[in-house]
């Protein structure tokens, strides 16, 4: 049977594709002895604005979780990316070099 924890990761995964900035996310929750920690990466369309996508998941989609857990998180551990686009990905093949995927 699946976990809470795992039920409300797969919601947060939902919503945050649902928005247009958003192409992906991972996210996975674990339980420390210390509480809840939080292991994400959330892959933003190559136009989105940075700055928007980092305040829509702090703002919203992990404060929604923690409501969610009714917990806070005593750790987070959060990656951005950025999904490569045809041209990046064109580029990469033409230098030898791996397919585009920048993390922040």
């Amino acid at each position: 049977m699946e976990s809470y924890q795992s039920l409300v990761a797969r919601a947060s995964v939902n919503a945050a594709k649902a928005h247009p900035a958003l192409a992906d996310a991972s996210v996975r929750v674990e339980e420390d002895p210390d509480g809840l920690v939080l292991h994400a990466v959330y892959t933003m369309t190559d136009t989105a604005d940075p700055v928007a996508v980092m305040a829509l998941v702090e703002e919203r989609l992990i404060p929604d979780m923690e409501n969610l857990l009714d917990a806070s998180f005593v750790q987070r551990h959060v990656r951005f990316a950025v999904e490569a686009t045809p041209d990046a990905l064109r580029a990469d093949r033409h230098s030898g070099s791996q397919p585009a995927l920048v993390t922040a």
